[in-house]
């Protein structure tokens, strides 16, 4: 099911550890809400905030990717689909992505992360 963060192939995209952990940091500071916001996917019912919603959903999956972040990032893709064909799972998917990035969210808190100066 891929890992929660897979660290490998993060360090391969960024370079350093000291430049991906920041990006990690800074992923799960300014996103939080975002994933918070997921759980207002299902009290959608209008076209012009799903298309919006989807952009969003669309971003965040790109953006786990690139901080291979995998797990989420699959979940994400799951999102994707089933907003197109099986609308009755989005909440049940939308709750395991937000444990899923609390559980990301609880690793990068311990990991050692440098601040820029």
């Amino acid at each position: 099911n891929g890992k929660l963060i897979d660290e490998t192939r993060g360090l391969a995209i960024w370079g350093s550890q000291s430049a991906y952990y920041q990006q990690l940091d800074i992923f799960t500071k300014q996103r939080a809400d975002d994933f918070t916001n997921l759980s207002k996917l299902t009290e959608l019912n209008d076209t012009e905030n799903l298309t919006t919603f989807k952009e969003q959903i669309h971003t965040l999956k790109g953006l786990t990717g690139n901080l291979s972040l995998t797990s989420l990032m699959r979940q994400l893709e799951s999102l994707e689909e089933a907003l197109q064909s099986k609308p009755d799972q989005c909440s049940t998917i939308v709750e395991h992505i937000q444990t899923l990035f609390s559980q990301v969210q609880a690793k990068v808190a311990q990991l050692k992360i440098e601040t820029p100066r």
